[in-house]
């Protein structure tokens, strides 16, 4: 395991250093330089209404499986998970840690996790459709035809899929005994309430979207007048890109895919580098109010099952 994260820490400054030898330091200090506070101080604000919004997705998820939590915890444990990822190689361990906190109090990890799980498919799903949506808008002509054919078929792919799921939970079940232990019964519940399943899709939709607007407000802090068609594209993609397991943290692809993205829709590499930078500043900023989420929870000390009001 230690290996696989100085791995992915390698891939990082690999990736880096050839954005630095093609990229003058100087060229991403003069973007840098002339940006204007105001649009970037909206795209934190804005950001904050995202998470927030996705802890509010994670309760919906959560509430069938039996975790019977207030709102203000659920958004606790969501900004505790980010504020791990800044130190985890991948987003997953923020994923444990709020998954743990979640499950401290009546020991149902699997449940727990599963919600995660839940709450990041949905996303998952969410992210092809507003893709998809993005490069139907912008007639997908600055984007290699893979990437844009292959976008489109893994939307049909996945949402094709999603009624099959619970046959497929079920299968898995009974043939492969090292993860039967771990498929339970309530894994199907929300395929017997599709209005929670659609719920949480609109929810992921209005969260991407929301990534979309961040984008803009960045790009118009930076004096970008790119249409809006070409951060629907580059907003899900770049976080997907950055989502794959294969650097600390998705630092340096996700940098790498604004250049090609931003760039295919005629950003330079200093500026779609600086716009990396920027995002970047976003997310730790707002990461960092985990930290005081952190400190207050270790200050608590959870309930045992004696002492619930409800037991």
């Amino acid at each position: 395991m230690k290996r696989l994260h100085w791995l992915r820490v390698a891939v990082s400054i690999a990736v880096l250093w050839v954005i630095f030898t093609k990229i003058p330091l100087r060229a991403v200090g003069d973007v840098l330089g002339k940006v204007t506070p105001l649009p970037l101080f909206f795209a934190f604000l804005f950001y904050l209404c995202g998470q927030t919004l996705s802890a509010y997705k994670w309760r919906l998820l959560a509430a069938p499986l039996g975790f019977q939590r207030r709102f203000r915890d659920y958004l606790s444990y969501y900004f505790i998970g980010m504020y791990f990822n800044l130190f985890l190689p991948t987003n997953v361990g923020g994923d444990v840690g709020r998954g743990y906190y979640l499950a401290a109090e009546n020991k149902q990890w699997t449940l727990a996790y599963y919600s995660i799980l839940a709450e990041r498919a949905s996303g998952t799903l969410a992210l092809f459709l507003v893709a998809s949506l993005g490069i139907l808008v912008s007639g997908g002509a600055s984007l290699p035809l893979w990437i844009s054919w292959g976008t489109g078929l893994a939307t049909v792919a996945l949402f094709g899929c999603l009624p099959a799921v619970p046959a497929l939970l079920k299968v898995l079940r009974a043939r492969v005994r090292i993860l039967s232990p771990y498929i339970r019964e309530e894994m199907t519940l929300y395929w017997k309430t599709p209005d929670l399943l659609v719920r949480a899709l609109l929810l992921s939709a209005l969260f991407h979207l929301l990534l979309v607007l961040i984008h803009f407000l960045i790009g118009r802090a930076m004096g970008l007048q790119l249409p809006v068609s070409s951060y629907l594209v580059t907003a899900p993609l770049t976080g997907l890109a950055a989502f794959l397991p294969v650097s600390f943290n998705g630092i340096g692809i996700r940098e790498a895919a604004y250049i090609f993205f931003l760039g295919s829709f005629g950003a330079g590499p200093a500026v779609a580098f600086s716009f990396g930078i920027l995002w970047l500043a976003v997310v730790v900023a707002a990461s960092l109010l985990g930290g005081g989420a952190f400190l207050l929870k270790r200050r608590e000390k959870f309930p045992t099952t004696e002492s619930r009001p409800d037991a």
